[in-house]
């Protein structure tokens, strides 16, 4: 083997390696790992787990969602807090369907 082929080889192995390295990357934008930590946390205070959603929020804000300004992160809590209570009518017929209290509304809304 030559030693431009012995290059070349190399460097088509970097290059596969580069590709599998890119394929094992997290794909999930900040934004996006916010709202799924957001809503893991949601979903463990409405099972009755005692949890500070404004201390998670800065922890993942500072841990896992670096690139989001803190007015992103403003306006994506509002969003979803404003998303939970418009669909709260689908969640409670389907809670009323299983025959379930819709008290877990109130921990994220106005109470209503």
């Amino acid at each position: 083997m030559t030693k431009n082929a012995f290059i070349m080889n190399i460097i088509i192995m970097v290059d596969v390696c580069v590709l599998i390295v890119r394929s094992i990357e997290m794909t999930l934008s900040d934004r996006e790992k916010f709202i799924m930590h957001m809503v893991t946390v949601m979903t463990l205070a409405s099972l009755g787990d005692p949890i500070d959603i404004n201390m998670v929020q800065r922890e993942v804000h500072k841990g896992r969602a670096r690139k989001l300004t803190e007015d992103e992160i403003r306006i994506i809590w509002d969003d979803m807090k404003e998303e939970i209570l418009n669909g709260r009518a689908v969640y409670e017929e389907m809670i009323a369907s299983l025959g379930l209290d819709n008290d877990v509304f109130k921990k994220f809304g106005d109470g209503r």
